[in-house]
């Protein structure tokens, strides 16, 4: 998320910038259901915390985009029309292929990112092929 940050339009960085998201940690959102997420009020109740729209990483100093389709709801102080056009266009931006990686499984092989500066996703593959994850969760600072 870098590049893509790097790469945003002067207007859209210009709106972005200083901005705060809403992001929803509740179980069982994924794109079958982000359409109705992200059209729908939010609950009083979700796990759903505030984090910059564009963040500096603690480690590198460099600004990322730090927003999702699948977990961004709304961007703070924003009405929800315009909130929901505007992450529209930088899910669009984001998701270009120039900002993606797809990697080429092999037997043995392990993948570790960092979800501070990364989006990550799987392709549907082969019910009879065995898939393991397994999550780490580093205790790190509040994104800024």
């Amino acid at each position: 998320m870098y590049a893509a940050c790097d790469a945003l339009p002067a207007d859209l960085r210009q709106k972005l910038e200083g901005r705060l998201a809403m992001h929803s940690y509740e179980p069982g959102y994924g794109t079958s259901n982000v359409q109705m997420r992200i059209r729908a009020p939010v609950s009083p109740t979700a796990h759903s915390f505030a984090h910059p729209v564009i963040r500096t990483h603690a480690a590198t100093g460099r600004k990322a985009l730090y927003v999702n389709r699948l977990m961004t709801q709304y961007i703070v102080g924003m009405p929800r029309e315009e909130s929901d056009a505007l992450l529209e266009r930088v899910f669009d931006h984001q998701e270009q292929p120039r900002f993606q990686y797809e990697h080429r499984w092999e037997i043995g092989d392990l993948l570790v990112w960092d979800n501070r500066c990364a989006l990550h996703a799987r392709r549907d593959f082969p019910a009879t092929h065995l898939r393991k994850l397994r999550r780490v969760a580093v205790k790190g600072e509040r994104p800024v």
